[in-house]
């Protein structure tokens, strides 16, 4: 099992390369405060995606949610992110190689210089290696060191919910009618497609989402 990770370069990256090769993992064990933070939305109202016969110019139907998490959609919006997972004072504790043991004493160095992360916690400069406390041995903690990884909380999951259903539920109708703008200079005319809203309506019986209607909606 490898738990080091990371973006680095240069030596750093030959360095992360070294404790990855050389890390082992005997006796592992961690001990964090966990917290769930809800996110609120007051100005969301999720019933939009609810809202029958629409569709939205330039979006093809579904391509904002698919109400779904299965391959093969292409949608721009398929989770709405619902609470995170916040962990603090984080220790890790584990049968450390000379090479780990080592790395994480040069923290404060290449911590600026390189995203590096034991398991799902982010390595910061205030990571130190420690000998474990007689409590901790008197608990049983087979381990040659902990890890502390500072006291700032860190994100370590997203809970998220599948946005239901599809949306938008239509395609876009085609355009019939175009106006022909002609430029005061005699340049090359540019041309505006046009449909009024009553129009579209009235031949599809579908509601056109504008800034009127997302005003009215969003009440």
């Amino acid at each position: 099992m490898q738990l080091w990770g990371g973006e680095a370069s240069g030596s750093y990256k030959k360095d992360l390369e070294k404790v990855q090769n050389e890390s082992k993992v005997e006796e592992f064990g961690m001990r964090f405060k966990v917290a769930r933070v809800d996110i609120l939305r007051d100005w969301f109202n999720g019933g939009l995606v609810d809202y029958p016969n629409v569709y939205v110019r330039g979006v093809q139907k579904n391509g904002i949610c698919v109400g779904t998490l299965e391959e093969g959609h292409d949608c721009s919006f398929p989770l709405l992110p619902t609470a995170l997972i916040l962990a603090k004072e984080i220790n890790v504790y584990n049968n450390f190689s000379a090479a780990e043991q080592e790395y994480v004493k040069q923290s404060s160095e290449w911590s600026a210089q390189a995203k590096v992360s034991y398991g799902p916690f982010s390595i910061g400069n205030d990571t130190a290696m420690k000998d474990l406390s007689e409590d901790e041995k008197k608990e049983g903690f087979m381990a040659s060191g902990k890890i502390e990884i500072g006291k700032k909380p860190q994100i370590i999951g997203i809970i998220s919910t599948v946005m239901m259903p599809g949306f938008p539920q239509m395609e876009e109708p085609a355009v019939r009618n175009k106006m022909v703008l002609k430029g005061r200079s005699g340049a090359v005319p540019s041309v505006m497609e046009r449909l009024t809203t009553e129009a579209l309506r009235k031949r599809d019986n579908c509601s056109v989402l504008n800034e009127e209607s997302m005003k009215e909606i969003m009440k």
